[in-house]
């Protein structure tokens, strides 16, 4: 498994510049009021629509959650966008055993009342035009791997 790794720089830097890329490409920013406890993690299910989800629900996070960032992503994008470690990124190396050891990982991350893992259960980029959304399958070992006490917010992205 592709583990996230930390470093204040990296992550300073890009936090600073995602909110100046939202801020620079979007009119808006806005978001339906929730009610959230602090008490508990955060397990954020999303659509995948396009490369901003990701940087989106980061900015998100730090505007109403204030939570510490996980992200399941892809072995191929963790390699590829290699700054997503320094921002909670995890992935699988392959399938089989090592995305069992992932998906439990992800459930052990919501048994820290400070941590919020993002999911995108379709796995994959899709239209935001789809009529309906197909979860991969996964989502039940990373329920099954945590103690079952989090708060699961469910976040469209539309643009």
């Amino acid at each position: 498994m592709y583990l996230p790794r930390k470093n204040a720089f990296i992550y300073n830097f890009y936090s600073w510049y995602i909110n100046y890329i939202i801020n620079k490409n979007f009119r808006d920013f806005t978001h339906t009021k929730i009610s959230i406890t602090n008490d508990e993690a955060v397990l954020l299910l999303a659509n995948r629509f396009s490369w901003w989800d990701g940087y989106i629900l980061f900015q998100l996070n730090k505007r109403v959650f204030k939570k510490k960032f996980h992200v399941l992503v892809t072995a191929e994008d963790y390699q590829k966008t290699k700054y997503l470690k320094y921002f909670g990124a995890f992935a699988p190396e392959a399938k089989g055993k090592d995305l069992l050891e992932t998906l439990t990982y992800a459930g052990q991350l919501l048994d820290d009342p400070q941590n919020l893992v993002l999911i995108f259960p379709q796995g994959k980029i899709r239209s935001m035009h789809v009529n309906q959304i197909a979860f991969e399958k996964g989502i039940m070992q990373v329920l099954n791997a945590s103690q079952k006490k989090f708060q699961t917010v469910f976040a469209v992205t539309l643009v």
